[in-house]
C-alpha cells in the first residue's frame, strides 16, 4: 500500500487495506496462498499467510526477472543493480566485510523500500557501513526489523526522508522515539511495536502526523510528562492498536471518524465510557478489541457502563479484568457481536453460563481467578454457545461440579481445566461432542485426573476417538 502498488480506481469508497483483504481472500481461495493463522481474536481475516512452495519459487524467479528486489549480501561483494527499487540489507552481514556499496550508492534517490534485517545483536560496525540515508530521499518504505538500537545507532538522516509513506521498528528495541519523527509530511502508517522487553518512551509529538492511517502502539510505552498524548488531529487514522487509555487521551478517539480496527486497554470509567461512545457512534469501526483492568463495578453507574459495553456490536474480543458480581444487563435483547470474552477476577455469584450462552457469535470463552465464585456451572440449553469452539476453566478454587447437557456447545474443540482443585469430575456430556479434539488438565488433583484417564480409557463412552489429552 506505501509504495502505491494499489490503484485508487479500484477503491470504489473502500480503503486500501479493504481492497488488499479482497486480493488476498483471491488468492486463498484459488488455493495460491495458504494461511497461517486465523485466529479468534485477530482484527483482520488473515494473521499471516505464506505462498505454496511452486508458486514461492516462481516469484523468487519472476522476481531476478524483473529487479523487484534485491538482498544485498555483502559477503559475496554484491553491487546494487541500477534497476533494483527495493534492497533488503541483512546487518549482521555487515561484520567481517569492507564492502562500502550502500556509500557510493549511483541511484539512491530512485530506492523505493528498504528492508533491515538483523540477526546478531553484537555486530556494530553497521554504522561506519550506513552513515547515513541522507541520499536515499525517494524512499517510501522504510522497515527496521529486530534491529537492537542499543548497540547499533540509528542512521542520521531519516528525517530527511519527506516521501516517507511506511516507518516499522516491529521487533526492534529503541529506547526512545525521535521527535524529528514527526515531520513526514505523507506517512500512512507508524508501527512501534517494539520487543516486549523494551519500554518507549513517546514525546507527545504524534498529533503532528496528520496524514498517519495506521498507527500501532507498543503494548507497553512511557509517556515522559504528565499530559496524554493526544491524537485528537489525526482525522484520517483507519487502524490504532494498543491504545492505552492512561497514557492516551481517550476522548480524542471521539474524534477519529474513520477508524475502522481499534484495540487497546482502558482503566478509568471516563476512558471506559468515551471508548464505548466511540465504538457506537463510529459507522466505519467493523472491528475492536478491548482489555478493561482493574475495574470494580460496585455501583449502579458501573454496572450500567459495563452493560453498555456488552451491548457494543463493534467489539469482538473483551478480557475484563475486576470485580462485577453479576452480569449487568439493560433488560434489551442485544447481545453484541463477541467472538472472544474473559473474565478475570469478575466473582459471579450467579451461574453465567445461562446469560454467556446468548452470545450469538462467542467462539473463545475464559473463565478464571475467581471468575465464577458459586459451586455448579450448567450448560444444559441446545441453543447456547452454537459457535463456541475453544473453553477454558482456570483458578475456579468454589467450582465443585460442572454439568454439560447432550446438544450444547455443538461446534466445542479444545476445554482447558485447571486449578479447579474442588472440582469432582468432568460432565459425562462432553463424551456426547463429537467436535471435541483437544483436552487440557493442568495442575488438577490426581485423584481428578485418574477419573479422566479411566474415561478415556473406556471408548465406548467417547464418540470423538481423535480426542487428545494431555496433561500438565
Amino acid at each position: 500500500m506505501a509504495e502505491g502498488l494499489i490503484s485508487t480506481r479500484a477503491l470504489n469508497n473502500r480503503t486500501q487495506m479493504e481492497v488488499a483483504e479482497v486480493y488476498l481472500s483471491q488468492l486463498v481461495d484459488r488455493g495460491l496462498v495458504s494461511v497461517v493463522n486465523n485466529g479468534v481474536s485477530a482484527p483482520t481475516r488473515f494473521i499471516s499467510c505464506h505462498l505454496h512452495d511452486v508458486l514461492h519459487d516462481l516469484c523468487i524467479s519472476k522476481g531476478k526477472q524483473e529487479d523487484f528486489v534485491q538482498v544485498i549480501d555483502f559477503r559475496h561483494q554484491d553491487k546494487i543493480r541500477s534497476s533494483s527499487r527495493r534492497l533488503a540489507i541483512y546487518l549482521n552481514e555487515f561484520e567481517g566485510t569492507n564492502n562500502d556499496v550502500l556509500l557510493n550508492i549511483r541511484n539512491a534517490r530512485h530506492i523505493r523500500t528498504m528492508l533491515f534485517y538483523d540477526k546478531d545483536d553484537e555486530s556494530v560496525t553497521w554504522t561506519r557501513k550506513v552513515p547515513g540515508l541522507t541520499e536515499f530521499q525517494g524512499t517510501r518504505v522504510l522497515d527496521f526489523d529486530g534491529v537492537d538500537f542499543r548497540v547499533k545507532k540509528l542512521p542520521r538522516g531519516i528525517h530527511k526522508l519527506i516521501y516517507l509513506r511506511h516507518l516499522s521498528f516491529q521487533g526492534c528495541y529503541l529506547h526512545v522515539f525521535p521527535s524529528s519523527f514527526s515531520n513526514f509530511p505523507f506517512l500512512e502508517t507508524l508501527d512501534l511495536r517494539v520487543r516486549v522487553s523494551c519500554l518507549m518512551a513517546i514525546p507527545n509529538v504524534l498529533w503532528k502526523i496528520s496524514s498517519l492511517r495506521h498507527l500501532y502502539f507498543p503494548l507497553a510505552f512511557r509517556v515522559d510528562t504528565n499530559d496524554k498524548l493526544k491524537l485528537y488531529t489525526l482525522k484520517k487514522l483507519q487502524v490504532l492498536e494498543n491504545f492505552n487509555g492512561e497514557l492516551c487521551d481517550a476522548n480524542d478517539l471521539l474524534q477519529l471518524e474513520k477508524l475502522q480496527i481499534l484495540t487497546g486497554v482502558v482503566q478509568s470509567n471516563t476512558d471506559l465510557k468515551n471508548i464505548i461512545s466511540c465504538m457506537n457512534s463510529n459507522k466505519f469501526l467493523r472491528h475492536s478489541s478491548l482489555e478493561v483492568k482493574y475495574f470494580y463495578s460496585g455501583s449502579k453507574e458501573r454496572r450500567s457502563i459495563v452493560a453498555s459495553l456488552l451491548e457494543c456490536n463493534s467489539l469482538q474480543n473483551l478480557d475484563f479484568e475486576g470485580y462485577l458480581g453479576v452480569i449487568p444487563r439493560h433488560g434489551s435483547n442485544s447481545f453484541g457481536n463477541f467472538t472472544s470474552m474473559v473474565f478475570n477476577g469478575s466473582k459471579f455469584s450467579e451461574d453465567p453460563m445461562p446469560m454467556l450462552g446468548k452470545f450469538p457469535n462467542l467462539r473463545s470463552l475464559v473463565l478464571c481467578k475467581d471468575a465464577f465464585v458459586g459451586k455448579k456451572l450448567v450448560c444444559s440449553e441446545p441453543d447456547h454457545f452454537l459457535r463456541l469452539e475453544s473453553l477454558k476453566l482456570a483458578t475456579l478454587w468454589y467450582l465443585e461440579q460442572w454439568e454439560v447437557e447432550e446438544a450444547s456447545m455443538p461446534s466445542l474443540t479444545s476445554i482447558t481445566i485447571e486449578r479447579c482443585n474442588k472440582l469432582e469430575a468432568l460432565p459425562i456430556g462432553l463424551s456426547k461432542i463429537p467436535t471435541l479434539q483437544t483436552l487440557v488438565i493442568g495442575s488438577m488433583p490426581g485423584e481428578f485426573q485418574d477419573k479422566v484417564k479411566k474415561m478415556i480409557q473406556g471408548q465406548q463412552h467417547l464418540d470423538n476417538q481423535k480426542l487428545l489429552v494431555s496433561f500438565y
